[in-house]
């Protein structure tokens, strides 16, 4: 009936309002999801010995689950290409024969299990908010078995964490890295601009205040996870791949291919 007709527009109005307020909130959980996988993290949040192992002779066997899409897949393939160009690593989709391998599926956010875990572990990788180039990277050098830069045993010599201002749940990707792999970092840069580096905002319950800021007056926040920002991979991330996984005579003085 006539009169009917407003009613019945509100009504639609309202439906769609509840509709697109669900998606969003939806996709902000998504979004803000865990770095590294929780579940390989010992009670205290510091990853233990036993839980990092590489990857044998370099090889990473992966298998895409099927919901992930043509694109998606290609971005993902693409990322891994350039970590092979500068590395000996070798990403390698997994036959029915391969037992340990890397499940990429596009959901739950952005995280990965910290280098092999042997049997099937889980690449997260939420379409299309986590298919970004950095975030790619970042997630499959987790996989690799690269920690945090931000969270080196020796960081407090470099930055300063606002803990105060990052959202509880996401503390434990900023504690320290057990000092068991101390001798990983020792005489090596601090690398303020890596991929594995997060931004100065980087879980930040207030936007408008950092969460990570520089000690040295030189480097400016913006500096901070510039490579994770740029879709790239720095020198030293190359570097740390390298020694992590004892290349030898891998070409990297050209620095072209180091961005997607």
């Amino acid at each position: 009936m006539p009169t009917d007709q407003p009613n019945l527009i509100f009504e639609l109005f309202i439906l769609f309002v509840f509709i697109l307020g669900f998606k969003l909130t939806s996709c902000y959980k998504l979004i803000a999801n865990y770095d590294i996988h929780p579940q390989r993290v010992a009670p205290s949040g510091l990853l233990t010995p036993n839980l990092i192992n590489l990857w044998d002779n370099g090889l990473v066997y992966y298998r895409f689950n099927p919901k992930f899409d043509d694109w998606s897949q290609s971005e993902v393939r693409s990322a891994m290409d350039l970590i092979e160009s500068v590395s000996c690593v070798k990403f390698i989709a997994a036959d029915s024969s391969i037992k340990d391998y890397v499940l990429i599926s596009p959901e739950r956010g952005c995280s990965s299990e910290m280098g092999k875990v042997g049997g099937k572990q889980d690449l997260y990788l939420d379409t299309p908010y986590c298919v970004d180039r950095g975030t790619v990277l970042h997630e499959l050098l987790h996989t690799l078995g690269l920690m945090h830069e931000h969270a080196r045993p020796d960081r407090d010599n470099y930055i300063n964490i606002n803990w105060p201002n990052i959202d509880e749940k996401h503390r434990r990707n900023f504690k320290l890295i057990p000092n068991f792999l101390e001798d990983f970092y020792i005489n090596e840069p601090y690398d303020y601009k890596s991929i594995m580096h997060y931004s100065s905002s980087m879980w930040s319950i207030d936007k408008k205040v950092p969460t990570i800021t520089p000690k040295d007056p030189s480097i400016s926040i913006e500096d901070l996870g510039y490579h994770l920002e740029n879709k790239s991979l720095s020198p030293e991330d190359i570097n740390k791949i390298q020694r992590l996984y004892k290349c030898k005579g891998i070409n990297t003085s050209t620095m072209n291919h180091l961005k997607a």
